[in-house]
Formats: structure tokens, C-alpha cells, sequence
């Protein structure tokens, strides 16, 4: 992931972007490491 760019297009620092993907990823009890999960994630959200 590009967390740089990706916080520059939310216009929110590097770190609060990180902070934020990590409560996600406590409260989801899941890794944004483990792509078979976000893929998973990512089509349940476009349907």
C-alpha cells in the first residue's frame, strides 16, 4: 500500500493513516498483510 499518497489524497498525516488501519484491522481481527482477506473485504464492498 502507499500509505503516503494514500494519506496526501485523504489529506491526513502519514501516521494518523496508519493509527486508523490499524484500529480497522483490531476491530475487523484481520491483517491488511493477508490479501486473500482484503480481496474478500473488497468485494463484499462493490456488491
Amino acid at each position: 500500500m502507499q500509505n503516503l499518497k494514500t494519506a496526501s489524497d485523504l489529506f491526513i498525516h502519514r501516521n494518523t493513516l496508519l493509527y486508523r488501519l490499524n484500529k480497522i484491522e483490531k476491530i475487523l481481527n484481520f491483517s491488511f498483510e493477508d490479501n486473500n482477506i482484503c480481496l474478500a473485504y473488497l468485494n463484499t464492498l462493490q456488491i
